[in-house]
């Protein structure tokens, strides 16, 4: 249910994404506000769990650090690219990055190629082509830009799961990810003069649901 209900959200992003955009927003300050907003609610949460608090080892908060580059350049590249594809061919194209996930795994970290395994990674790529559209104008920019975000989603899931950093609980993670994610995002929004401040109280509000719903 918890897959389904992420799935679901994960299909809305798109089109709230390009709606801020409609309203004066761009990519890199949208992905700013993603992580920025969800920071006091998850501080929140932690803080009110008995069970959890916020330090973390030095080890644990290096590899966080590492972490937070595929948490931040992947909805940036994906984000991006809708700028220049339509979201659902975006969407799709980000969707490689399953097959990616075996590949890295039997090449960086050998692990055994199992039947079932290949099976799954050619249903996948099968599924990818069911939602092809032929003649459909598509940007190779866009295009470009909606794989590497696949690549980059790949590396977060395959350094996530070989760093030991599973062992933390997800909201104690998803803060951290979040403080990391802004500062890298902020850092490139101020250094390319991209950081949009002035958009309308709708727009700032649709971006608070975005953040809720997507990073939260």
């Amino acid at each position: 249910v918890l897959v389904i209900l992420s799935a679901v959200l994960f299909g809305i992003m798109p089109v709230l994404a390009k709606q801020i955009y409609t309203m004066g927003g761009n990519p890199l300050s949208l992905c700013v506000y993603r992580f920025l907003f969800s920071i006091p609610f998850l501080w929140g949460v932690v803080k009110r769990s008995k069970e959890d608090s916020l330090p973390v080892t030095k080890e644990q908060m290096r590899k966080v650090l590492i972490l937070s580059l595929g948490c931040a350049g992947t909805p940036l590249l994906l984000f991006q690219s809708y700028q220049y594809i339509s979201s659902g061919m975006a969407t799709t194209i980000h969707f490689v990055y399953p097959i990616l996930v075996l590949l890295g795994s039997a090449l960086i970290y050998h692990e055994k190629m199992t039947r079932l395994k290949i099976v799954c990674a050619g249903l996948c790529m099968a599924g990818i082509l069911c939602f092809y559209s032929p003649g459909q104008a598509a940007g190779m920019k866009g295009v470009v830009l909606a794989f590497c975000s696949g690549i980059m989603y790949a590396f977060y899931i395959l350094y996530f799961s070989k760093s030991g950093l599973a062992e933390l609980s997800p909201y104690k993670l998803s803060i951290y990810l979040s403080i990391f994610s802004t500062l890298w995002l902020l850092l490139a929004a101020l250094g390319t003069g991209q950081l949009i401040t002035d958009i309308s109280w709708k727009a700032w509000a649709l971006t608070i649901v975005f953040s809720l719903m997507v990073a939260v």
